[in-house]
C-alpha cells in the first residue's frame, strides 16, 4: 500500500477513490456521497467514481439527484441482501477503473467491499447502529466485527468517534470528518412561485422538515407542536409513515404541505424562515448543514452530533426529543424574525468556518492518503 501512495505523491496523479453506497434511497447519505463528489470535481488530489448497490430497492434517488448534478453512478445489480455474484462485479469494475481505495457508506457496501479484497476500504459510519430484534442488527453486528479489524474507520461526527470507541474500536483507527455542502443560488422568483403555489402568506412563518418520513424523527411531535401557531409547515420528504402523518396534520386542522421526494430541496430551504429536525438520534445530519449554509435557524432535538452544528441559543433551539410542549415554546420563540435572522446568520458564519467542501475535501484527501500509506 506504501508503494501506491508514494506513486501519487511523486508523480502528482489523482487518488482514484470509488465512493460505495448502499441502496440508492433518499437520505443523509446519499446527500454526502453527492457533496464528496462535488467537492472533489476540479480538486486535483482526487479522482471520485460512484457506484451504487442496487439490491431489491425500487427508490432511486441516488440516480435521479446525480442525474441531476451530472454525477455519473454505476449500478452494481444485485439480485438480494448479498448476492455473492456482485463479488467478481466488484472486483472487474475496480480493475476496470483503476481504483485505489474504496469509501464505503453503510454496512452492506462496508461487508462486500471487505469481502471483494483486492484494494483498502475506509468505511464511513454515519449513525449509530441501534437496530434490535431484526435481520437489520445481524447484519450490523457483522459490520462491527469488520470495522474493529480496519486500520482506519471514519466517524462523521466527535459522537459517533465515542460510539465507535465504546464497540471496541481503538481510539487511533477512528477519525472524524464532517459532513458539509455547498450553496445553490436559488432565483427569488422561483422562492415565490413555490410561496403562491401552496398560498403561503409572506407574513406566516415556514418551518421545513427535509428529509426521510420515518418513526423515530419525531415528526408526530412536530406536527403537535405546531398546532395552532401560525406557522406553514413543509414536509419534504416520503416513508412509510407518510400517510399517517397527512392524516394526523388533517386532524390538527394544520396548514401544512407534503411535497414527497424531490431531486434538489434547495428552493425549499429558500422557503423555510426555520428548519426542524426533532429526531430521536442523529450521528451528524445533513439537513442542519445545508440549513446553516442557507442562514437559516433550527429547532432540533439535543442529541447525537446535532449539538456540533447546532450551538444552543447562537444559531437554533435545542429541545428534548418527543418533548411536544418544549417544541412548542422553541418554535413560539421563532416566530420573533429578528431573533431568527441574528440566529441564521450565527449559523452561515459557522458553516463558513466548519461545514464548507473545502473543510471536507481536506479532511478526506489526507485520510486517503494516510490509508493509502497504511
Amino acid at each position: 500500500m506504501l508503494k501506491r501512495h508514494t506513486k501519487h505523491t511523486a508523480d502528482h496523479s489523482p487518488i482514484r477513490v470509488l465512493q460505495l453506497a448502499e441502496s440508492p434511497y433518499v437520505g443523509g447519505i446519499t446527500s454526502h456521497i453527492l457533496s464528496i463528489a462535488r467537492a472533489f470535481r476540479e480538486d486535483p488530489r482526487v479522482s471520485i467514481r460512484v457506484a451504487c448497490l442496487a439490491g431489491r430497492r425500487e427508490d432511486e434517488a441516488l440516480l435521479t439527484q446525480a442525474a441531476a448534478l451530472d454525477i455519473p453512478v454505476t449500478v452494481l445489480p444485485m439480485a438480494h441482501t448479498l448476492d455473492p455474484r456482485i463479488l467478481p462485479r466488484l472486483r472487474a469494475y475496480v480493475r476496470k477503473e483503476g481504483i485505489d481505495l474504496i469509501h464505503t457508506h453503510n454496512y452492506r457496501a462496508t461487508l462486500l467491499a471487505w469481502l471483494a479484497g483486492g484494494r483498502p476500504v475506509l468505511p464511513t459510519v454515519h449513525t449509530a447502529m441501534s437496530a434490535t430484534g431484526t435481520r437489520l442488527e445481524f447484519w450490523q453486528g457483522l459490520e462491527r466485527q469488520v470495522l474493529r479489524r480496519m486500520p482506519m474507520v471514519l466517524a462523521v461526527s466527535e459522537a459517533t468517534r465515542r460510539w465507535l470507541h465504546g464497540q471496541g474500536l481503538s481510539e487511533e483507527a477512528i477519525r472524524v470528518c464532517h459532513n458539509a455542502c455547498d450553496v445553490a443560488e436559488v432565483p427569488e422568483a422561483a422562492v415565490e412561485k413555490l410561496r403562491r403555489q401552496h398560498g403561503i402568506p409572506q407574513e406566516t412563518v415556514v418551518v421545513a422538515y427535509i428529509g426521510r418520513l420515518v418513526e423515530d424523527k419525531g415528526l408526530e411531535q412536530l406536527l403537535e407542536a405546531a398546532q395552532g401557531l401560525p406557522v406553514h409547515l413543509m414536509l419534504v420528504g416520503d416513508g412509510p409513515i407518510r400517510a399517517a402523518l397527512e392524516a394526523r396534520s388533517r386532524g390538527l386542522n394544520l396548514q401544512a404541505h407534503f411535497a414527497g421526494n424531490v431531486a434538489d430541496p434547495s428552493v425549499y430551504y429558500a422557503l423555510a424562515d426555520v428548519v426542524s429536525l426533532p429526531s430521536r438520534t442523529e450521528a451528524l445530519p445533513m439537513s442542519l448543514i445545508e440549513a446553516a449554509a442557507r442562514g437559516k435557524a433550527v429547532v432540533a432535538s439535543m442529541v447525537g452530533g446535532i449539538p456540533e452544528v447546532v450551538q444552543e441559543g447562537k444559531t437554533g433551539l435545542l429541545t428534548p426529543y418527543g418533548d411536544a410542549p418544549m417544541l412548542r415554546e422553541a418554535l413560539e420563540e421563532l416566530l420573533d424574525t429578528a431573533l431568527r435572522e441574528r440566529m441564521g446568520e450565527a449559523a452561515w458564519r459557522r458553516w463558513q468556518a466548519q461545514f464548507t467542501p473545502k473543510h471536507m475535501a481536506d479532511c478526506l484527501a489526507a485520510c486517503y492518503a494516510a490509508r493509502l500509506a497504511q
